[in-house]
């Protein structure tokens, strides 16, 4: 029984280990990946993407609001 108890406690132990190195080895990919990300990398060509950030007329061709 003693055995299984220290057994636990070990792989707990490992188990800690390495998911500390993984977060570790996480944080410089997210930095990175957050400073080198460009705003627009979202796979539209540039005539799609003008067109969707275009100020939208007050009006409609029938004269009628946008809500």
């Amino acid at each position: 029984m003693f055995n299984l108890i220290c057994l636990g406690v070990f792989a707990w132990g490992v188990f800690e280990i390495f998911s500390g190195i993984r977060i570790l080895l996480y944080v410089p990919f997210l930095l990175l990946a957050k400073f080198t990300a460009k705003p627009m990398q979202i796979g539209y060509p540039p005539e799609v993407l003008k067109k969707m950030y275009e100020k939208k007329p007050e009006v409609d061709e029938n004269g009628i609001p946008w809500l």
